[in-house]
């Protein structure tokens, strides 16, 4: 159990605090909580990120925002993006923000979160430009580099982006991996037109074009479930964007045109030709799976890169009739090699809906692969003054398989041979007292599963204001079908027992603590069957100029089953998510220093240390050291 040492600094970092009691702070974020739940997958490159940090430093105008610019949004609700158009229209440009608790259904955390991202204008709008360039550095150097198998251990990214340049917009993705050679292996870029009136748009280059409830197309990340950010259903009208994910596989590449027909209907017509990241099979004929990790930096990785031939061709209708939102596309793919009993050529066809308006919203997709293998989704949202409440069922046939399709409640799968129900609920118990939580079972329909719904997932939490603190407790369970061969027949179960806290000092200086326990029976080679960690976070913006966070972690993790997963920040447009194995401690720091009005650097140096342990990681990857050291700048110019 947590020892003594461990239980004294949580609670001088919890209690102590709570005694001071400071004036109230707001709530927090609405993202804050996507964050905690997409921690065990790997969220570092997401595309939405990128966008939420891009309004950030460009937020976007709500009385000049188009539909489809509000349907970005990730946690705008495609009914409350349309009773903002509709506001507008009937009542003229917003003048303060007081204005958005006239629309229907906002709440407090929704108009918070919004106001982080957007503002409120009248006078036009002048151009604007964004160029990012980032890098990094480890050290003590891994055994690749002392070796040369690897090469210039720099990561580099370039980033570049302008908007409003007449009806233009467009950015620019230039990144080198540590280790790798080539200065431009990552290359990606677009350039979006608009006409007049909305009334056509081009994107050229690299794009996403989300499609339905995503069972068939998507971008590269999914839908991690979180209670906090309902409605679950993706947006059956998102909307067609440029690439901003340095996921390499995870965007199309060619052209994409959509035309208004009339108020209501649209039409889009897409093209991409592109390759991919990919593994083969011994004899060179099956693709076995993507590769993507996005690393070419030995000449075992780089034959995997651009391996796989992807062209795929679309045709989408879209309309409204009253509050319904419906969509039909027709998706024609072919890949250079075939995946594992499946055709080179395929195609789906897509049918989705999305009911915009009440307190009663269903929504669904249904998809037919080859025209024979079904697959669906189907959403029942309530929502009320104080709650939100969700089901959602789905069904994957054995044989359907879209590999740019994503599954419900995760952010990288894909939709394949299993069915599930999830159940989600967000209830404001008190004014500063909200619960949420989600059921989700699932079970695959080949496989060997001898009990229905044998992977069960549970989450309940619970956050409360308290004299200007925010705390949060959150219980999470997972029980997983155990397939080692001396399981006899019992589940693995995962749990986990988070408790945090977030405390506003002062307008500019905010203090975070969280604990967390996690625990799996049965285990593979320990008998100890619990993990623990505990990290203080300090954020201190001592004026518009600067900012300075300041994080300590301890943890103990004895097992990989019991590993613990953490996210931190990082340099501008970045989720860094670690995972924490072994006893060890981190802590990190990171600057932030705004020079004139176009101007800023960030700094974060980041040092791990193992005490029980001579040298990290294995292979060309080894450390020959018990400390890593991480130094990474961030200088970013924006006119």
């Amino acid at each position: 159990m947590p020892t003594a040492r461990t239980l004294f600094l949580y609670l001088a970092g919890i209690i102590l605090p709570a005694l001071i009691q400071f004036a109230a702070g707001q709530d927090t974020p609405v993202i804050e909580p996507i964050l905690y739940l997409i921690e065990t997958d790997n969220a570092n490159d997401a595309e939405w990120l990128e966008y939420l940090w891009e309004l950030r430093e460009h937020p976007l105008n709500l009385n000049r925002a188009t539909l489809q610019d509000l349907n970005r949004i990730p946690f705008l609700s495609p009914a409350l993006a349309q009773a903002l158009v509709r506001y507008r229209k009937n009542n003229g440009n917003f003048r303060t923000p007081a204005e958005l608790m006239k629309i229907e259904n906002m709440s407090d955390e929704i108009r918070d979160a919004l106001l982080l991202f957007t503002k409120i204008e009248q006078p036009r709008e002048k151009s604007k430009f964004l160029y990012r360039i980032q890098t990094r550095l480890e050290s003590p150097l891994r055994e690749g580099y002392l070796q040369n198998h690897y090469g210039n251990p720099l990561f580099i990214q370039h980033r570049f982006s302008f908007y409003g340049i007449g009806r233009f917009n467009g950015g620019l993705i230039l990144e080198k991996d540590a280790g790798e050679e080539d200065q431009l292996d990552l290359f990606s870029f677009h350039f979006r037109y608009r006409g007049t009136g909305e009334r056509f748009s081009v994107v050229a280059g690299d794009y996403q074009m989300p499609i339905g409830c995503g069972v068939a197309l998507w971008s590269a990340y999914g839908f991690p479930l979180s209670p906090a950010t309902l409605p679950l259903f993706p947006r059956s009208n998102a909307a067609l964007a440029g690439n901003r994910s340095s996921n390499e596989n995870g965007y199309l590449r060619g052209l994409a045109v959509e035309k208004l027909l009339r108020e209501n209907a649209s039409l889009r017509l897409f093209f991409s030709s592109r390759r991919l990241d990919a593994s083969l099979d011994q004899e060179g004929k099956t693709v076995t799976s993507l590769y993507s990790s996005g690393l070419h930096r030995t000449e075992k990785e780089r034959e995997k890169k651009a391996l796989l031939t992807e062209q795929i061709a679309g045709i989408s209708l879209q309309g409204q009739k009253k509050s319904i939102h419906l969509q039909l596309t027709g998706l024609f793919s072919r890949y250079q090699y075939p995946f594992p009993d499946q055709p080179a050529s395929q195609s789906h066809l897509s049918f989705s809906y999305t009911c915009l308006s009440g307190k009663f919203r269903p929504a669904g997709e249904v998809v037919l692969y080859r025209g024979k293998f079904p697959s669906f989704v189907q959403h029942i949202y309530m929502n009320s003054q104080r709650a939100r409440y969700e089901t959602s069922f789905y069904y994957y046939h054995p044989r359907y398989f879209a590999l740019r399709g994503r599954a419900l409640g995760a952010l990288s799968q894909t939709p394949q041979n299993r069915f599930g129900t999830i159940m989600q609920l967000y209830y404001r118990i008190f004014t500063n007292t909200k619960l949420g939580g989600y059921l989700h079972f699932y079970r695959t329909i080949l496989g060997n599963d001898d009990i229905p719904f044998a992977n069960r997932d549970y989450l309940l939490e619970i956050r409360q204001k308290f004299f200007g603190q925010q705390y949060y407790l959150q219980y999470r369970h997972k029980q997983r079908k155990n397939d080692s061969v001396n399981s006899q027949g019992e589940d693995k179960q995962y749990q986990s027992l988070r408790l945090g806290q977030s405390l506003r000092l002062s307008p500019g200086l905010i203090l975070q603590n969280r604990l967390e326990f996690r625990w799996s029976r049965p285990l593979s080679r320990h008998r100890r069957y619990y993990s623990s960690s505990l990290f203080h976070h300090l954020s201190w913006t001592p004026g518009r100029n600067w900012r300075i966070i300041l994080r300590w972690t301890s943890f103990d993790v004895p097992d990989y089953d019991v590993r613990i997963y953490e996210y931190e920040p990082d340099l501008p447009g970045n989720l860094r998510i670690t995972m924490l194995n072994h006893r060890g401690y981190k802590w990190l720091l990171l600057l932030r220093r705004r020079m004139f009005r176009f101007l800023q650097l960030d700094f974060k140096y980041q040092q791990q240390y193992y005490p029980d342990l001579k040298e990290l990681g294995s292979g060309r990857d080894r450390i020959n050291s018990n400390r890593l050291h991480d130094f990474r700048i961030s200088l970013l110019v924006k006119y």
